[in-house]
């Protein structure tokens, strides 16, 4: 019973609440900083018209929206066109560099060129959900001039297999340590890469994407997040949102292992010990006593509409998150320590970068 009602009290205290973006004062989208939208697409021909209608209408004059091509073999490129943005083919990237690197660095160069002050990030995944989120983001990287500005969607699930995503979801913005009862005292340790922004002159003092610890690294997002003074990190719900992993099991499973064990790493020791606790909790408690069970479907269920859109049955169902969750992670973790490398959207990517 001890075991059980401290783990389960790590969970409520490692995602005490959730941050959306603060609102703008004053002026909006007429008095902000010129920015540019890059976003790094391979293969992206599905997503890209539900990410591009959000935000195209949200630029304001000035402001420039990239969609850099990574060696799409589907129409990516023409998609992006007929949406009225620029399209810039990234050339095939050089040796020590990820994809996903050299086509976010491929875009900053031509933001640099374009004399824009902020950089925004996006991945093709992602969904502006109410309008002025852009001002909002740029307010944020206003405020905090030396930050990395980071924003966890809230995952949008639609097939069933997505559901098994809740855990991993979580836990990554558990891990984060922005979220806890402690609000604001705890400097945030990690970034997520689906939305990322900062002002153009702070990303290339850092160095960016090209930094020799960020072009090859599978969790870009963490590494470049390492480089900067300080991360601000929120939630998406309810402006930003994402759905991730739509092809089914196979792209789930990549995607996970890609990113887990690398994040788990960059955890500080003391919140990763409260993690296991919580999962501790759900992995024994169901066992020990139906009001155990019934005590972490509640926790579940709350934290898990929190991060995302997950149903009943896959609150219910608990105990078979926990396993697969722990499956893909040791899977993450072994890969991980033998250095193999991993798959990801056709690409083989070294587990471990050079530093």
């Amino acid at each position: 019973m001890a075991l059980y009602v401290v783990g389960w009290g790590c969970g409520w205290f490692l995602f005490w609440r959730a941050r959306p973006l603060p609102p703008v004062s004053g002026g909006g989208a007429r008095s902000r900083p010129r920015l540019a939208v890059i976003v790094p697409a391979r293969n992206e021909q599905q997503s890209l018209p539900e990410l591009l209608s959000t935000v195209v209408p949200q630029l304001a004059a000035g402001d420039w929206c990239i969609v850099v091509d990574d060696e799409s073999s589907d129409a990516t490129a023409e998609v992006a066109s007929r949406a009225g943005v620029e399209v810039v083919a990234a050339p095939p990237p050089p040796e020590g560099w990820t994809g996903k690197t050299w086509a976010c660095a491929t875009g900053a160069r031509r933001a640099a060129e374009a004399g824009v002050d902020v950089l925004v990030f996006l991945d093709a995944d992602v969904r502006m959900d109410r309008a002025g989120v852009l001002d909002r983001v740029v307010a944020e990287v206003e405020a905090n001039p030396p930050s990395l500005v980071s924003v966890q969607p809230w995952h949008r699930t639609g097939r069933p297999v997505e559901q098994f995503s809740l855990l991993f979801n979580v836990t990554a913005l558990m891990g984060s340590s922005a979220f806890t009862a402690l609000g604001t005292h705890v400097r945030p340790g990690l970034a997520f890469g689906p939305v990322l922004a900062c002002r153009r002159t702070a990303y290339e003092a850092v160095g960016g994407h090209g930094h020799p610890a960020v072009r090859g690294a599978v969790a870009e997002d963490i590494a470049l997040g390492g480089r900067f003074a300080s991360v601000q990190l929120h939630t998406g719900h309810p402006d930003i949102s994402f759905r991730m992993y739509p092809d089914g099991l196979i792209s789930l499973v990549e995607g996970w292992t890609k990113n887990i064990a690398t994040g788990a790493a960059h955890v500080r020791w003391w919140f990763m010990v409260m993690v296991v606790g919580w999962l501790w909790s759900l992995s024994g408690g169901w066992l020990t006593s139906p009001w155990f069970y019934v005590a972490s479907v509640i926790q579940v269920a709350v934290l898990g509409r929190r991060a995302g859109r997950f149903g009943v049955l896959a609150t219910l169902g608990y105990p078979a998150l926990v396993v697969f969750f722990l499956v893909v992670f040791l899977r993450s973790v072994v890969l991980t320590a033998l250095r193999r490398p991993v798959r990801w959207k056709g690409r083989t990517i070294p587990s471990r970068a050079a530093r």
